[in-house]
């Protein structure tokens, strides 16, 4: 009828490989942030996120009845880019019920990414050195800056290697990371990858 539900958003174009001026205007991926979606007959904000850097990507896709909104995100493993495909988090269902707008909670939809022998050989190896590290020097500079915590070791800690997931939550009391690593470490997000996990 007339009521409607408006979906606002910024719209991710092309897959930054090494910085923001390389960017593949051919990806595929349709995602956005800094969503907004309102439900125009009452006026009403269903859902919001500002655009800033550690945002969240979304996936939208819109059935005759309903917004499906996918929350997604990348594992940033060697090898592996933003060309590759986004893994999904968890789904948020919006629609209408009757002349009443409704949004779901989020239902998890993260599936463990089929690691291949040769990564998880990988962050093996380099959680190995984190603990030796630590035997030798119980607060240390982080080792090897070109290796991001979201990197190898989240990868070890998906895996649930030895005490990774310990070294991931705790990272800042055994190490003192420099800018770039500090920046780009988020204390929580293995537990919310861990928490969504699709049953």
């Amino acid at each position: 009828g007339k009521h409607r539900i408006t979906v606002c958003g910024m719209v991710k174009e092309g897959a930054f490989i090494n910085d923001s001026a390389n960017s593949d205007l051919t990806w595929k991926y349709n995602l956005h942030s800094g969503i907004s979606i309102y439900d125009c007959q009452t006026g009403d904000t269903l859902f919001e996120q500002e655009m800033a850097m550690d945002s969240w990507f979304y996936s939208i896709k819109i059935d005759k009845n309903e917004i499906r909104l996918t929350e997604v995100t990348y594992i940033n493993y060697s090898a592996l880019d933003l060309r590759d495909p986004p893994l999904s988090i968890a789904v948020t269902h919006i629609g209408l019920k009757g002349d009443t707008a409704f949004m779901s909670k989020p239902e998890p939809a993260f599936v463990m990414p089929p690691f291949s022998q040769a990564v998880r050989d990988s962050a093996r190896r380099f959680y190995n050195r984190l603990e030796e590290t630590l035997k030798v020097e119980p607060f240390a500079t982080w080792m090897y800056g070109d290796q991001y915590p979201t990197d190898l070791l989240l990868t070890a800690a998906l895996l649930d290697m030895g005490r990774s997931r310990y070294l991931y939550r705790h990272l800042r009391e055994y190490f003192d990371l420099d800018g770039a690593v500090s920046e780009d470490y988020e204390q929580g997000y293995l537990d919310h990858l861990l928490d969504n996990i699709k049953r």
